[in-house]
């Protein structure tokens, strides 16, 4: 089996699991800033909660921060691209599978 080829199957995988079950939640009329575990599937990356039910009655709560999280900006991008990310990663998998070893 191919090293690499595990660690691109694994890296699509977290990538893939990561876009449905993660998300940026805004309290409406807080400042907060959650980085969630949502319990079902879901696409939504970032959402406001208007709800009358508090984020942590809805969500399992990963990380909070005031205005804005310090990795927000990239986390929005590597999951607005997930779908690309992931066919690289199972691009060059399928690459590596296929690659013959020359002895």
């Amino acid at each position: 089996m191919s090293v690499a080829r595990n660690i691109f199957l694994a890296f699509a995988l977290l990538i893939f699991v990561s876009r449905f079950f993660t998300g940026i939640v805004y309290e409406y009329g807080d400042p907060t800033t959650y980085l969630v575990l949502k319990h079902t599937p879901s696409l939504v990356i970032e959402q406001e909660n208007r709800s009358d039910r508090p984020v942590r009655d809805r969500f399992t709560i990963i990380d909070a921060d005031e205005n804005e999280l310090l990795y927000q900006t990239g986390y929005t991008f590597i999951m607005e691209w997930a779908f690309g990310i992931i066919a690289v990663s199972l691009g060059l998998a399928w690459i590596f599978h296929r690659r013959r070893v020359v002895r």
